[in-house]
């Protein structure tokens, strides 16, 4: 099945670099579709399609596809291209790929699937370009770790080799398939990030030490995750009330939990690619999640 969105970037991409990001340049894309074996008639349903969507100006006719890219054409490479760009999103985009790929190839989870055949799929793809063998192991290591998918280990790579999705990852795949929004930090205490009980688990089970190193950490890093002025500045300011408490030689732990709730509630109404985001920086800072 052709992965019609990916298709898309690959081509906003080419028309792009063909036309040396002029707006008033018209393009033949006969060279691109036959590199993607797509038909005459696909590929005229397909810039129709996209001239509607307002990425390109269509000018084809009987010598086929015609193209010019569009400001919002040159916003969107733009876009992509940072997103690509971004580490947190590789690896989230890894992570959440392989486990749906794995949900799809085997959704008994009753055999064992070569990890590398996922590079065979159009989930291997992001921000229109395929994921590494790394960063596919990386998320194979993740997702074993997160006891989301079972496998064997070879000395060669990190992740699993072989590998079969767990009842956890099945449920994750139900409930919306984020793997990234789930499971538990660890350093000297346990930090539970991206859970909707978030704030209760931070007042019953925070070590102070683990919260006062998170805190800083996303004290240095809130500047990265283009969550807009408003919301990184109260984020920032819920940061700084965590920080001030667990400072105090009595710190109030429900106070720390209510500050701390307010946080994570500012990561949320900015969206869900900055919560994940977020959780992808804690990850990186504490290790892969250990159960």
């Amino acid at each position: 099945m052709r992965d019609l969105a990916a298709l898309r970037d690959r081509f906003m991409e080419w028309l792009y670099e063909m036309a040396m990001g002029a707006t008033d340049t018209f393009v033949l894309a006969d060279e691109f579709f036959r590199g993607e074996a797509i038909n005459s008639t696909e590929e005229l349903q397909l810039a129709r399609q996209w001239a509607s969507e307002g990425l390109i100006n269509n000018g084809s006719g009987l010598a086929g596809v015609s193209a010019a890219i569009t400001h919002q054409g040159i916003e969107h490479v733009n876009a992509l291209r940072q997103r690509r760009a971004d580490p947190a999103q590789r690896r989230a985009a890894a992570v959440n790929g392989l486990l749906r790929w794995l949900d799809e190839v085997d959704p008994d989870g009753e055999g064992w699937t070569h990890v590398d055949d996922f590079l065979s799929s159009p989930r291997s793809w992001f921000a229109g370009v395929q994921l590494t063998r790394a960063q596919v192991d990386w998320a194979a290591e993740y997702l074993k770790n997160a006891k989301l998918i079972d496998g064997s280990v070879v000395a060669e790579y990190r992740g699993p080799v072989t590998a079969q999705i767990t009842p956890a990852g099945q449920e994750c795949v139900e409930q919306g398939g984020d793997a990234t929004n789930i499971g538990t930090i660890h350093n000297t205490g346990a930090l539970a990030v991206g859970s909707t009980n978030v704030t209760q688990n931070v007042a019953a089970n925070m070590d102070l030490t683990a919260m006062a190193g998170f805190v800083q950490m996303m004290l240095r890093e809130l500047s990265t995750l283009q969550m807009g002025a408003e919301r990184e500045a109260q984020a920032r300011e819920a940061l700084a009330e965590v920080q001030r408490e667990v400072e105090q030689p009595d710190p109030d732990r429900g106070r720390v939990a209510r500050a701390f709730g307010r946080f994570v509630e500012y990561l949320g109404d900015a969206g869900k690619p900055v919560l994940t985001a977020a959780f992808m920086l804690a990850a990186h800072h504490y290790g892969l999640p250990q159960s």
